[in-house]
């Protein structure tokens, strides 16, 4: 979240855009190996039918796998659209996360630098103003994530 645009000046008092201002960059935990392992095996998937079989081969004990297990169940309430915007995260109910792709490899390119620094950000915004929308209450509890991939 960008705390200086002044769209947010309508939803945020200034002390909260100051503590938003203030606010440390959370640390993100690193994935347990053997999820990493499991999500490593889509890499090379071409297909949604090559997606889907390798998700019905893998068969995860609650007890005994719940990293797993929890990674499996999302995966089946987790729907990715293709869009214009490359890729979409949603619910049923809910949009929270999107990705741009390229094939640039150069960071400097206009490609690059509009998708990473206008467009993601601006979609990652719409998806937050639309679950406030949906949740007002959950203002702070609310998340979206986005991100830019290149070769």
């Amino acid at each position: 979240m960008d705390p200086e645009d002044v769209e947010w000046r309508s939803y945020f008092s200034e002390e909260e855009l100051d503590e938003v201002r203030n606010e440390a960059v959370p640390v993100v935990a690193e994935l347990p190996e053997a999820i990493i392992r499991y999500l490593e095996k889509y890499q090379n998937s071409m297909s949604l039918d090559d997606i889907r079989n390798l998700h019905i081969q893998r068969n995860c004990r609650p007890r005994t796998e719940p990293d797993l297990h929890w990674v499996k169940r999302q995966a089946r309430q987790l729907r990715v659209v293709l869009t214009a915007i490359d890729i979409r995260f949603a619910t049923e109910a809910f949009e929270f996360g999107t990705v741009e792709a390229g094939k640039e490899t150069d960071t400097t390119n206009t490609k690059t630098i509009f998708e990473s620094g206008f467009k993601t950000p601006k979609i990652m915004k719409d998806m937050y103003m639309k679950l406030y929308k949906q949740s007002p209450a959950s203002v702070r509890q609310l998340k979206t994530f986005g991100f830019t991939l290149s070769e």
